[in-house]
Formats: structure tokens, sequence, C-alpha cells
């Protein structure tokens, strides 16, 4: 299965991340990837969490519609559920583009999460 060149650019980022499984689908692939960001990212240097999420944001913004669903289904929403059992977004968000953060807002509010003052910032 071919892989958009954004993923390979994710894959290039950080060993942390894995590696593409191709006859894994894109959502779940973005959703491993999610959950390995999430548990090694102390691993992960603070230049690599950036370009990741980076990338994140540009398939938001202008990426076509399945590559869009992907990162948001996948990748965005495993990061929250990572959040909800702990993980430290907020020490990344920095990094969280607009598209990003509207994203998480907009799914903390469909599933009845309040967003804390630091996220709606």
């Amino acid at each position: 299965m071919s892989r958009p060149g954004w993923v390979k650019r994710i894959f290039a980022i950080d060993s942390n991340l894995g590696r593409d499984e191709p006859d894994l689908a894109l959502v779940f692939l973005l959703g491993d990837i999610g959950i390995r960001f999430c548990e090694r990212i102390d691993a992960i240097p603070r230049d690599s969490r950036r370009e990741i999420l980076e990338i994140a944001e540009e398939v938001l913004a202008s990426g076509g519609e399945v590559d869009q669903a992907a990162i948001a289904t996948g990748f965005v929403e495993e990061i929250l559920k990572a959040w909800d059992e702990g993980f430290d977004l907020e020490s990344v968000w920095e990094f969280v583009g607009p598209k990003c953060r509207a994203y998480c807002l907009e799914w903390n509010n469909f599933s009845g999460v309040t967003s804390p003052a630091w996220m709606q910032s």
C-alpha cells in the first residue's frame, strides 16, 4: 500500500514512532503512531515533537479528506485518549497548531469533556 509522503516524513523524524506497517490501514497506522508518541514522549527530542505536530497540522489544514480524517481520528484522538489516561498534553500544547487545537476542543465538547484553560488559550 502506497503511503502519502507526509507519513514517510513522520517516520523519518524519530525511530520511537515505529515503522510503517504496509498492510495496516492509514487510520490505524496513525493511531499506533499517536500511541507511541505519547508512550515514548520522554525519548522524543523537543524539536522532533514539534516537527511531528507540525506535520499533523499541515495535513489537517491542507491535506486531502482521507488524510485529514486519518490524522484526526487516528493520531489526534489517540493523543486525546492518552491525555484522559494521564498523558501530559499540556507539555506539547505549544506545538499544536490551530486546526489541531480546534479539533481537540470540538472533540472534547462532543465527548462532554471540559477543556482546561490552557487548552482554550
